[in-house]
């Protein structure tokens, strides 16, 4: 779906992220995840408060773009987005019946 490297062809063009600051506590704002919840759920596991979380995964009223019912972002890791899902944390969600209606581009220049 995105591509051999999952990225569209550009992971070599991303820098490395750096680790989290050991000092880093709650979050205590809008998370926005565009990708699988995994570091989501592992921050909520470890205690830090999120005010809300905004997702861009998962499907409602259409079939995956991984399997006939699996979204990409939920498919990648579905243990987290339960966890997350289910947390109780305030959550919008962005699904795939939303974003199949926009064409997306990569911009030359």
């Amino acid at each position: 779906m995105h591509g051999i490297d999952a990225f569209g062809g550009q992971v070599a063009s991303l820098a490395p992220a750096s680790l989290p600051d050991e000092r880093a506590g709650g979050l205590d704002s809008t998370v926005f995840c565009a990708g699988a919840l995994t570091c989501v759920a592992q921050a909520i596991e470890d205690g830090r408060s999120i005010a809300e979380i905004v997702w861009m995964g998962g499907a409602v009223a259409v079939g995956g773009n991984m399997t006939a019912a699996a979204e990409f972002n939920a498919w990648m890791d579905p243990t987290a987005a339960d966890d997350v899902l289910t947390s109780g944390v305030s959550m919008k969600m962005i699904p795939l019946d939303v974003t199949e209606r926009f064409e997306w581009s990569a911009v030359k220049r």
